[in-house]
């Protein structure tokens, strides 16, 4: 680590106590709501939040206010600093109980510039992290008002990267409630649309390549379900394929501006997304609709797939396979929508589609912040400026 020649590096293990967590049996726990709560997981941690979902009686281990609660087992990384009450903590959390002379918010964004390091140390079938790849980190040993200046100025990024989210949690929540609001529950239909197959209302319903193309650094895109997310495409991890292979998937299935693509199986089961791509790309695992627009708009249909409660429904009515489920073609031709008037469609259509702009702007200066405060963490701790 490359700090100021000032500044000596300590182990963590001398800033901070750490607590190893304990299982408890199912009959030591509920989901009633009695007792404290047991922090079982990485799944129970989101966003830096802690998201209760059983309670304890009997506790053994206990994290304390102020303690930073950290994921070591599964889904390693995850993280929150424990602000309000006791909890119980499994073996698939660790509790970090900073000591004096040393911030809490400083050993939390410690940890955000150690964490790929510490993923990377992760062993096992269900990998994991052991107290000694914890403790024997090495962080600079910096003043307390040196600690406070890092605090305070990532804080001040972190609080504009919580409004951020909540501007755009605000849009998502518009966008339902407008829906809601015209077109009533479409799991139960609440408004009586006429209901109609996705076979009735679309042109062609097929799907992309069943083989496995290989896999190029560049050429056609290649859009998989891992690449499909409610309204937009992901092209963080894209892959590409030859012209020739394109070609004869494209044969089958050519995606066009307007359409929508439906994740039929594997990562994104059941997500829809309008193509707003003006370029051919070739796909798989993802099933294509071409739509009778004079009957159903791609937005209306985007969001109505995707709308948490008929998802569902669709999946657990219509999906097929063990481990991995997939919906076919078949399945998909079947599904039943409720379909409302086309003149109310074009008006929702209208406003979702600004919602989506506005979103779209929030998520990109989302971006710009969180990167900002990646790259300013990356700067304290490597001691390269002071803040």
């Amino acid at each position: 680590m490359s700090v100021e020649s000032s500044v000596k590096n300590i182990y963590l293990k001398d800033a901070v106590d750490l607590i190893s967590g304990r299982d408890l049996t199912k009959a030591q726990y509920n989901a009633e709501g009695k007792g404290i709560p047991y922090i079982m997981g990485a799944s129970n941690i989101k966003d830096g939040k802690f998201i209760i979902e059983r309670w304890t009686n009997e506790p053994t281990v206990i994290g304390k206010r102020d303690d930073i609660i950290l994921s070591v087992k599964g889904t390693v990384g995850q993280f929150f600093i424990l602000s309000e009450q006791s909890v119980h903590l499994s073996r698939q959390v660790m509790a970090l109980r900073v000591k004096k002379g040393y911030l809490n918010g400083y050993i939390k964004y410690f940890l955000s510039f150690y964490m790929e390091k510490l993923k990377k140390k992760a062993k096992g079938m269900i990998p994991g992290i052991t107290r000694e790849d914890i403790l024997f980190a090495e962080i600079p040993d910096f003043e307390l008002d040196r600690q406070e200046s890092i605090v305070n100025t990532l804080n001040k990024i972190t609080l504009l990267i919580d409004k951020r989210k909540a501007q755009i949690e605000a849009l998502t929540s518009l966008a339902q409630s407008l829906f809601l609001d015209n077109f009533g529950d479409p799991v139960c239909n609440t408004k009586e649309w006429t209901n109609y197959k996705l076979t009735d209302i679309c042109a062609k319903i097929t799907d992309g390549t069943h083989d496995t193309p290989k896999r190029l650094d560049s050429g056609i895109m290649l859009i998989t379900g891992k690449n499909i997310k409610p309204f937009k495409i992901d092209y963080s991890n894209i892959d590409y394929v030859s012209q020739d292979d394109h070609n004869i998937i494209f044969a089958r299935c050519n995606p066009e501006y307007g359409d929508i693509l439906y994740t039929n199986i594997g990562v994104n089961l059941g997500t829809a997304l309008m193509n707003n791509i003006n370029e051919e790309f070739s796909m798989k695992n993802v099933a294509l609709l071409k739509l009778n627009k004079n009957i159903v708009l791609p937005r209306y249909l985007e969001f109505l797939l995707n709308y948490k409660p008929m998802k569902s429904s669709i999946i657990e009515a219509s999906s097929s396979g063990g481990a991995q489920k997939f919906l076919s073609l078949g399945k998909i031709k079947g599904v039943s929508l409720p379909i409302p008037p086309i003149e109310l469609q074009v008006k929702f259509s209208n406003v979702f589609e600004e919602i989506l702009k506005q979103k779209s702007l929030l998520e990109d200066g989302l971006t710009e912040l969180e990167s900002m405060l990646n790259s300013l963490t990356q700067k304290a701790f490597k001691g390269e400026f002071y803040i």
